[in-house]
């Protein structure tokens, strides 16, 4: 599997939030949009007849809800799904090419999609190992059952379990609740917090799930976890701004397109900021020829004043198809231009 694991949000909280402050929001379970996780569930105590149980019932439920609803937080993701022969199907195997997440999640294509490197977020999450990590296959090489703890594995989808979930009481006569409890969930980990049924089988979802004694929403820092941008092709179109933002970063810079209904990206580096601002001004000048500065005398003589908005036009779809290194003197030849 891929390590770069992709987030989906709306412009606004991708740039303004995660992107300026360098944090990720964690929700707690109880805020998922799955009926499975924001229902409550009840957990049972299993005793005898003849047996007392050491604990209420009412405080073993009242304890449990808030560990699960409260105190374990949940980050979403978008993996990468197995790409397909097919070339064509391949182009949707990427995590950024989901058309239905960019729709829920992405603002109706017009919000942005954030690239993860999975062991570089955990290892920030973790404040760099202090905190302890698994994954949900390897869960049983986590001895202590302190909080907080972080857990992250993909989700499975299929037929979820629907019996309650019960605690014998003889455990509970041997060990603290709390500690009792975080090792049940830790157990059960795969069927509570890594299970959805098959029709959220799309998302092809990742999670990072923290549980934490602090209860609701936990932002975490992330570092320079963050690998790529995927603007939606709805999204503003001041890309460039974005772009100066990220100079310092390792991220790369993508706009989303959809041609034919196939997803693919766009790279946006200096080159093509400088493509567009070089296209701009030629646009500028072919619809301003009161504004256009004198040129060279070949250039006047071979196409006249009438023929100038021509010339022009020539020029800019030209540029449209030049190299980078073409380019690149175009625009030089311009600001020479501009200076006359």
């Amino acid at each position: 599997m891929s390590t770069v694991l992709y987030h989906y949000t709306t412009y606004d909280v991708g740039v303004e939030l995660i992107l300026a402050d360098r944090k990720l929001r964690a929700s707690p379970l109880a805020k998922s949009n799955d009926p499975y996780e924001y229902k409550r569930r009840a957990m049972g105590v299993g005793f005898s007849r003849v047996e007392n149980p050491r604990v209420p019932p009412s405080r073993v439920n009242e304890a449990w809800r808030t560990l699960i609803e409260q105190q374990t937080k949940v980050l979403c993701f978008t993996a990468d799904s197995l790409p397909s022969e097919s070339a064509e199907l391949s182009a949707f195997a990427e995590g950024f090419a989901k058309a239905r997440m960019w729709a829920q999640y992405g603002a109706n294509h017009s919000g942005i999609c954030l690239g993860f490197d999975l062991v570089a977020l955990v290892s920030h999450m973790s404040s760099d190992g202090q905190i302890p990590v698994s994954s949900v296959e390897d869960i049983a090489s986590l001895s202590g059952l302190d909080l907080p703890l972080i857990i992250h594995g993909p989700v499975k989808y299929g037929s979820l379990p629907g019996k309650q979930l019960v605690i014998p009481n003889s455990d509970l006569k041997k060990t603290k609740l709390s500690q009792l409890l975080v090792r049940f969930l830790l157990d059960n980990a795969q069927s509570v917090l890594f299970s959805k049924s098959l029709d959220w089988s799309a998302e092809n979802e990742y999670r990072v799930v923290v549980v934490s004694p602090s209860c609701g929403y936990q932002r975490f820092d992330i570092g320079q976890s963050i690998v790529s941008i995927s603007l939606g092709p709805k999204a503003p179109q001041d890309d460039e701004a974005v772009f100066q933002r990220l100079r310092d970063t390792c991220c790369t810079l993508y706009r989303m397109d959809w041609e034919g209904g196939v997803p693919s990206r766009c790279k946006q580096d200096e080159l093509y900021f400088l493509r567009k601002r070089v296209l701009r001004r030629i646009r500028q000048l072919y619809k301003n020829l009161s504004q256009t500065p004198a040129c060279d005398d070949f250039v006047q003589n071979t196409y006249g004043e009438d023929r100038w908005r021509l010339y022009w036009r020539c020029v800019y779809h030209t540029a449209l198809d030049n190299s980078d290194d073409e380019i690149a003197k175009l625009s030089e030849w311009i600001v020479e231009l501009d200076s006359e």
